[in-house]
């Protein structure tokens, strides 16, 4: 079974993957197209918007039972027109206006660039991450960014599974209820196998 869609061969010369990320936040969900320009309409009719000025960090995996954490900048000249001061009016709403809202990363299949108007495919979701604050830097009047923080996407891979030795549970490895539980022993017993 393929990650990707039927019709879509990654191995094709023409075949290529857009980078998307779709952000669920307290005024609604928000959608990006990562390292390109320009809007890019999927075949749900959701718009992704793109910009250059957004950088990410790739994905860390978890490795000794620690998950690398990533994040999401936006860097920029000037405050948009209108005098609208962005990192201003994010600042009122709070470092951890996002704490807790999910991010979600896709890639975006292309056959030929015709399905950058067009698209055959749905969006396939990559990772879903856990967003955790957000960081302005405003040095001086030419340079700005914010930064989203994200905890890693791997961050429960060094908890225990939590499982216990009863019906439920047995049912939930197995996939199908079984009554075998029921039958522990419940008061502790000494047996004695030689003399008395």
């Amino acid at each position: 079974m393929s990650f990707f869609p039927d019709g879509y061969d990654p191995r094709e010369p023409v075949a290529g993957l857009l980078h998307l990320v779709e952000a669920e936040t307290p005024d609604g969900t928000h959608r990006f197209l990562l390292h390109s320009e320009g809007i890019f309409t999927d075949v749900d009719g959701n718009q992704w918007i793109g910009s250059e000025m957004v950088r990410d960090e790739a994905l860390g995996f978890g490795l000794g039972g620690t998950a690398k954490a990533s994040s999401i900048t936006l860097g920029y000249v000037e405050d948009p027109p209108d005098d609208v001061d962005l990192i201003g009016k994010l600042r009122e709403l709070g470092a951890d206006y996002v704490k807790g809202y999910a991010l979600r990363r896709y890639v975006q299949p292309l056959n030929a660039i015709s399905e950058l108007y067009a698209p055959q495919f749905a969006p396939q979701q990559v990772a879903e991450e856990v967003m955790d604050h957000l960081t302005f830097n405003a040095p001086d009047a030419l340079n700005r960014s914010i930064t989203l923080h994200l905890e890693g996407a791997f961050r429960v891979r060094g908890g225990a599974a939590r499982r216990v030795y009863n019906t439920t549970d047995h049912g939930r490895q197995l996939g199908a209820p079984n009554p075998s539980y029921e039958f522990i022993p419940t008061e502790p017993r000494e047996e004695k196998v030689f003399g008395s």
